[in-house]
This record gives C-alpha cells, sequence and structure tokens, in this order.
C-alpha cells in the first residue's frame, strides 16, 4: 500500500508540475505579444507639415516634424525635431516653439522635451524667449506650462525658475517658483 500512495504522489506531482511550467512559459510570451501589438504604430510620417485653420480662414498654428509616428488606440502622435508655430488671433502675436522630441495627446496637449526653445515673433514684447527641457503646449488655447526649470530671456533680463505659466494669446507670462533675475544694463 505504501508503494502504491508513494507512485500515485509522484505521479500526480509530477504532473502538476508539468502543468505548472507550461502556464509559467505561455503567460509571458502572451504578455509580450499583446505589448508589442499595443505599441505597433498605425501609420508613420516623414516631413510631417500640418496648418490648422480658424472658421474664419485665418492660419493659427502649423506643426512640421521630421517624423510622426502615431498610435490610434492611444490618441497619442511621437515627433522627432517638432516645430510649432503658435499665431495668436486676440494680438498678433506669434511663437516658434521647437524641441528634440515631442508627444502629442487627445489632439490638443503637446508635450515637449530636450531642448525646448520658445522664440517670441513680436519685436515688441518684453519676452523674446522661454526655454526648458520639459514644456507642456495646449494648442487650443494657447498656453505654455512647465512644473520643471525653465530660463526666460528678454530687454536685457535673464529669469530663471520653475512652475511656469503662459498664456501666449495675451502675452501673460507667469514663473510662479522664481530661482534667479539677471538684469543687464546696456549702454545706448
Amino acid at each position: 500500500m505504501n508503494r502504491l500512495r508513494l507512485m500515485i504522489s509522484v505521479v500526480f506531482f509530477s504532473a502538476m508540475g508539468m502543468m505548472w511550467f507550461s502556464l509559467n512559459d505561455s503567460a509571458p510570451v502572451q504578455t509580450q505579444m499583446s505589448s508589442v501589438s499595443a505599441r505597433q504604430p498605425d501609420y508613420v510620417a516623414i516631413d510631417l507639415n500640418r496648418v490648422v485653420y480658424d472658421a474664419s480662414g485665418r492660419k493659427t498654428q502649423s506643426l512640421s516634424a521630421k517624423k510622426m509616428t502615431y498610435f490610434d488606440a492611444q490618441d497619442q502622435a511621437e515627433f522627432e525635431s517638432p516645430l510649432l508655430i503658435l499665431e495668436s488671433a486676440q494680438n498678433n502675436g506669434k511663437w516658434r516653439i521647437s524641441a528634440t522630441s515631442g508627444m502629442l495627446f487627445d489632439n490638443h496637449r503637446l508635450l515637449l522635451e530636450k531642448d525646448v526653445n520658445a522664440i517670441n515673433l513680436d519685436e515688441a514684447a518684453h519676452i523674446d524667449r522661454i526655454t526648458g527641457e520639459h514644456i507642456r503646449v495646449n494648442i487650443i488655447n494657447n498656453v505654455m506650462l512647465s512644473d520643471h526649470a525653465v530660463n526666460l530671456y528678454g530687454d536685457g533680463i535673464h529669469i530663471s525658475g520653475s512652475s511656469l505659466i503662459a498664456n501666449l494669446d495675451d502675452q501673460n507670462i507667469e514663473l510662479l517658483q522664481h530661482a534667479k533675475t539677471i538684469y543687464q544694463i546696456t549702454k545706448k
């Protein structure tokens, strides 16, 4: 009787071990396959140029990039070397914003990363340029935000800090976490 119990136990545990290993082997493959297919782009565009007009036919923005990869399932686009030009209907202001990379979410929230450079093309403005490593732009209402370190330049001034809120339409720019200001006096 002891031999019979021992053989049944060995067969039972062997079968359980084989089932256990086969389940463990197949689970990661399924997970890998689903994550790979979830990140497959729906399409890729090279040398992208997109122009947006308002209801009256006035150009409000243009977006160009060396490469754009679009993922429909996440409603997200990834950009290499994006260049965004925003034009304000309120004050005829114009901003040129570039970066090394960017991601567009829900067709209105643009996250720009690495060497972000926003140039104010309005020569009468007090702030000429904003730079940083991570800046978000709402391209519907022309608002630029950043919780990271940014630099503001213009009219003989250089301001460093974080927590940027910049409404590009009314040229209202706030830096909530001020770190340093440098004034440069130029002789005329």
